[in-house]
């Protein structure tokens, strides 16, 4: 039985960056039901390669319920990544 020796290469966690100028967009709606109530949510996302391994994203999303505003929601964020 021989030993085998393993050296790992390095490893990067997470997503993968946009190389430069390069861009992804994502368009969702769907239509939920919470505890009976019926709801749309509407959800975009978006990267761009802003340089070598740095990546621009933008996420926005809503959701609005059929009853009223008890529910409804509004988010968005952006983050620059590496």
């Amino acid at each position: 039985m021989g030993l085998v020796l393993a050296w790992p290469d390095v490893a990067f966690a997470g997503p993968w960056a946009q190389a430069p100028g390069d861009w992804y967009a994502s368009a969702t709606i769907t239509q939920e039901e919470l505890e009976g109530i019926r709801g749309n949510r509407v959800e975009l996302y978006g990267e761009y390669g802003f340089a070598r391994n740095w990546t621009v994203t933008a996420k926005s999303e809503a959701v609005a319920y059929e009853l009223g505003g008890q529910f409804d929601k509004e988010f968005w964020r952006a983050t620059l990544r590496r």
